[in-house]
């Protein structure tokens, strides 16, 4: 006996599935690929910053570094750095529009400088707040060049 789905009651024609939307969504992976990055995103969380606790945070922060800090001057960047009685480091960078006009460039130096920051922060001197001032230069560098030259300015500083 064939069912016409005119008979059919409302919660059955719920079970009922269109076709259309399932087939197409089962050939480009659908939404069920959706789910299944976003669960293994949630498994391994990236630590792509710094922590908020890593971060010089206000003026006042800057001002003091700038202030009281000792300084080592590089070709492409300074580094303040003071003693903060924390049982770890803070970090800060200072990027001028005399370094490029363009914001994109400018955050570019800033989050390249986090990442080489972040991947040897285990081997940076703990208890300190450091702060990079680059200078206009900087902005032609790439990332290789400027790895080396921030391990050299805090080798130069703490011969680490």
């Amino acid at each position: 006996m064939k069912l016409n789905v005119h008979n059919l009651s409302t919660q059955e024609k719920k079970k009922k599935k269109d076709p259309r939307v399932p087939v197409a969504a089962e050939r480009r992976g659908g939404a069920c690929h959706h789910r299944q990055e976003e669960e293994e995103r949630k498994k391994a969380p990236l630590k792509l910053m710094l922590a908020r606790s890593q971060r010089l945070q206000g003026r006042d922060e800057i001002k003091q570094i700038l202030r009281k800090g000792g300084i080592v001057r590089r070709r492409y960047l300074s580094l303040r750095c003071l003693k903060n009685n924390l049982p770890f480091s803070r970090f800060g960078f200072v990027v001028s529009a005399k370094v490029s006009p363009k914001a994109s460039a400018r955050n570019l130096l800033k989050r390249r400088s986090r990442e080489i920051i972040r991947k040897n922060l285990p081997s940076i001197e703990k208890g300190y707040d450091f702060l990079f001032i680059f200078s206009p230069p900087a902005a032609a560098i790439g990332f290789s060049e400027l790895e080396q030259e921030l391990s050299a300015v805090l080798w130069e500083k703490f011969s680490l």
